[in-house]
């Protein structure tokens, strides 16, 4: 993948999206954020969440009064409660939010009245230009674009310089991905990217983070990224032994890091979760506590000088923040998160 590319459809840019897939009876698009032939060789579940448009957005600049962004989803939303959500952002600026449903929804984007007092508060160097429409995709969704009408005005992508220079890769397991935040801004990556000044490729995959092979590849041969996160253990905790579950780190984890030298890759051990307290053990007769040391020893017998720990715990150590199923991160908990990333993460981008 070319360094910095955009992939470009019907004039805007789809941020995070590798592919545009067809839809049955040609009704829009699916948006894959890997490309198909990866997509097609992981496990089931991470080839469904594919498709999810975590960390996705639609961006471009507009020569017209009002651009509207056409949605639909498929299902209903995949956790009670949480509804399915568009945001739309002018630049840094929050304008306003759209609930999806199955039917068509426009997403309208009307040009405002104050563009100069937009471009002056957000000072000499903003992290996005306040030129740049950018809808966030619900982080929880299948998501179809069914069209852009820009009712006969004129859009194109972003350039350089508009949108921010620096791309952090975060791989993980539905926490990652956003489970149990309400928008697609609320999530850890999504917030600790707007505090670094980076853009965030969102590769969580929620209950399929099982270090895939193709997956580990395809990461490794991409240079579209200044750092990369991997958050491992919490989907593999109860489907892999102890042994295997390390090889399949060390499988995973190596190839990345190998193939980008010059780049920062940062292990994240699993954040806290209930069965720290209770003191589970998984059919293998193993503990998390296990697991987490598992990817210490991986980190260290690899011996790459760009390859970092970070405690998943010293990150998320208080379970109050979780839910109820005491795995999955409140808003206060992803806060958190990115609160406690932030300064681990700023040295490995200097």
């Amino acid at each position: 993948m070319p360094r910095r590319s955009q992939m470009i459809y019907q004039k805007v840019a789809l941020h995070n999206v590798a592919e545009v897939l067809p839809t049955p009876l040609n009704e829009g698009v699916y948006l894959t954020r890997i490309p198909e032939t990866v997509r097609a060789a992981v496990n089931e579940r991470a080839r469904s969440r594919a498709l999810w448009t975590a960390g996705c957005e639609v961006r471009f600049v507009a020569d017209a009064p009002v651009v509207e962004v056409l949605l639909s989803v498929d299902e209903a939303t995949p956790r009670e409660g949480l509804p399915i959500m568009a945001e739309v952002y002018r630049g840094p600026y929050v304008q306003g939010y759209a609930s999806l449903g199955p039917g068509i929804t426009r997403v309208r984007c009307p040009q405002s009245a104050n563009p100069l007092a937009l471009r002056q508060t957000a000072g000499a160097t903003p992290l996005f230009s306040s030129d740049v429409w950018r809808v966030l995709l619900p982080h929880l969704a299948r998501v179809r674009l069914m069209g852009i009408d820009a009712h006969g005005g004129q859009v194109r992508p972003p350039e350089p310089g508009q949108y921010p220079r620096r791309r952090w890769l975060a791989y993980g397991s539905s926490i990652t991905q956003g489970a149990l935040t309400l928008a697609p801004s609320g999530t850890y990556v999504a917030r600790t990217a707007r505090r670094l000044g980076c853009d965030a490729l969102n590769l969580g995959f929620g209950a399929a983070a099982l270090c895939d092979a193709a997956l580990a590849a395809h990461v490794a041969s991409r240079d579209d990224w200044d750092l990369a996160t991997l958050e491992l253990g919490v989907n593999m905790f109860g489907a892999f032994a102890l042994d295997d579950f390390a090889a399949h780190v060390r499988r995973f984890v190596r190839p990345i890091a190998a193939a980008h030298p010059d780049k920062p890759v940062v292990c994240l051990t699993m954040f806290i979760l209930g069965g720290d307290f209770t003191g589970d053990q998984n059919q293998f007769g193993s503990t998390l506590a296990e697991y987490r040391q598992a990817v210490r020893d991986v980190v260290s017998l690899l011996r790459l000088p760009n390859l970092h720990l970070i405690e998943g715990t010293d990150l998320l150590g208080d379970p109050t923040l979780l839910g109820t199923d005491l795995v999955h991160p409140g808003d206060a908990g992803m806060e958190r998160i990115a609160e406690a990333l932030v300064p681990r993460l700023r040295p490995l981008l200097l």
